[in-house]
């Protein structure tokens, strides 16, 4: 399936990820960018693009770069209201073998990372990465899984 921009020509085909929302998982839809399709200015390291994984997500707004990154990546909210602690907590357990990689707004990252550990996870001591865009930076950090 296509959809048109503004202009009428192609924008995107529709993907698909699974969120952690409320009380189940839903397929979260949303426009897959082509190259040139970028209206955000979004930089994505090729790895995010390329390497599916298991995404913490925290901080506002950041929604709009879960198009950007690997379409078969699950994306899992982390700073709901306390009463989507259960929903939460199954999504995280469901995660595998992939690459746990926190992603947040800049001014955000602190509390993110409080959350993620509250979930289990802990960034590995490697310093977080960055992705600008022309509305917000975003940072996404590697995680390992607290023992």
């Amino acid at each position: 399936m296509r959809f048109a921009s503004c202009s009428r020509r192609p924008f995107g085909t529709l993907a698909t990820s699974e969120v952690a929302f409320a009380d189940a998982r839903i397929a979260l839809a949303y426009v897959a960018p082509r190259q040139g399709d970028n209206v955000f200015g979004l930089r994505v390291p090729h790895v995010l693009a390329s390497e599916p994984a298991d995404y913490l997500v925290a901080g506002a707004p950041v929604s709009f770069a879960l198009a950007f990154l690997q379409p078969d990546s699950r994306f899992v909210r982390i700073d709901f209201i306390p009463e989507f602690g259960p929903v939460v907590a199954s999504a995280v357990a469901g995660f595998g073998a992939r690459p746990v990689r926190l992603l947040a707004a800049a001014d955000a990252l602190p509390q993110a990372l409080q959350r993620a550990s509250h979930w289990g996870y802990a960034t590995g001591g490697e310093p977080c990465g960055e992705m600008r865009s022309t509305l917000i930076r975003l940072r996404v950090c590697s995680l390992v899984r607290l023992e």
